[in-house]
């Protein structure tokens, strides 16, 4: 889910922490647990938790979250548990931007139409990208579209 939000494209690797559980891409050379295993409910998540997502460990994203609620969704069948995304800020960066640092210069070439690189970027990133608007409705749909959803979506019931 965390790479769906993020809008990664899953073609680096990654890993992400929480408390003193490190999870990462399925790698025969990983000893942490393999992130492919686990769903959010299992890490019995509270109003206070905190987690560490890093992506491709070259440009190095690094994404510390927060989680503010845990809330039961009403839903046909009773409580539903499932994670929900129900809001968020800003457009994530494009794959492979470099990293924080290249996504600034990313940024700068997009903000300026006499920038060298912005016709360049802006083919790059489509014509609908902007990095001040964050699409609820991209995230989502790729959420219920990506083939792993069914697995990490798995719902928890309260008991657990």
């Amino acid at each position: 889910m965390l790479q769906i939000i993020f809008s990664h494209l899953d073609y680096h690797l990654y890993a992400f922490q929480f408390e003193s559980r490190h999870f990462e891409a399925p790698d025969p050379e990983s000893e942490a647990e393999d992130a492919t295993k686990i769903r959010l409910c299992d890490l019995a998540l509270s109003p206070g938790s905190q987690l560490t997502d890093v992506y491709d460990f070259g440009d190095n994203w690094e994404h510390n979250i927060a989680v503010e609620a845990v809330l039961p969704m009403p839903s046909e069948n009773g409580t539903d548990w499932s994670p929900r995304l129900l809001d968020g800020e800003r457009a994530a960066p494009p794959e492979d931007a470099r990293g924080p640092l290249g996504f600034v210069d990313v940024m700068e070439a997009l903000k300026n139409r006499g920038h060298p690189q912005h016709e360049e970027i802006r083919n790059w990133v489509g014509s609908r990208y902007d990095p001040d608007k964050f699409d609820m409705w991209a995230v989502m749909r790729e959420r219920w579209l990506s083939p792993g959803c069914g697995v990490m979506m798995e719902c928890c019931d309260e008991t657990q």
